[in-house]
Parts: structure tokens; C-alpha cells; sequence
């Protein structure tokens, strides 16, 4: 898999984890598990788009793919209160 495949899938999978996430929260799920949902949801398709190379690597991946996801919605909240002023 050459790097800009990489980064496209990593950037689809990241997208579908926040997507999926953003679902559970309107589903009533309690905000505290959110980033248990977002690694175990990486682990999940790092498994799944990554299998050629390992299931070692994909859960690596995944793992990765979780923490991503964590932390780009966070730091989208947190600039967005920032800029609310509140």
C-alpha cells in the first residue's frame, strides 16, 4: 500500500469512527465511553481495511485510528467553545 492509499483509508476510517460515535451520543450513549466506542471502533476497521498487512498491524493501526478520532472531535469542540466565548 503505497502512503497517499494510506492516508485516504486512514482518513475514511477516522471519518466513519467520528460518524458512528457522533450516532451513539444521539442514541443516549453516556459521553464518558465515547473514546472506548472510538478505539474499539478503530481496532475494528484497522482489522478490516488494513488485513493484508497483519492482524498485529491493523490493531496498531486501529488502536491509532481511535485516538485520532478522540482527539480530532475534542479539539473541534474545544475550539468551537473557544470561539463562543464560552
Amino acid at each position: 500500500m503505497d502512503l497517499t492509499n494510506f492516508v485516504l483509508t486512514q482518513s475514511i476510517a477516522v471519518a466513519i469512527i467520528m460518524g458512528i460515535a457522533q450516532i451513539a451520543k444521539g442514541l443516549s450513549l453516556n459521553s464518558k465511553f465515547i473514546p472506548i466506542l472510538d478505539i474499539a471502533l478503530g481496532i475494528i476497521l484497522g482489522i478490516v481495511f488494513f488485513a493484508g498487512q497483519g492482524i498485529q498491524y491493523g490493531i496498531v493501526i486501529g488502536i491509532i485510528l481511535g485516538l485520532e478520532a478522540c482527539g480530532l472531535f475534542s479539539g473541534g469542540k474545544n475550539v468551537i467553545t473557544a470561539v463562543k466565548g464560552e
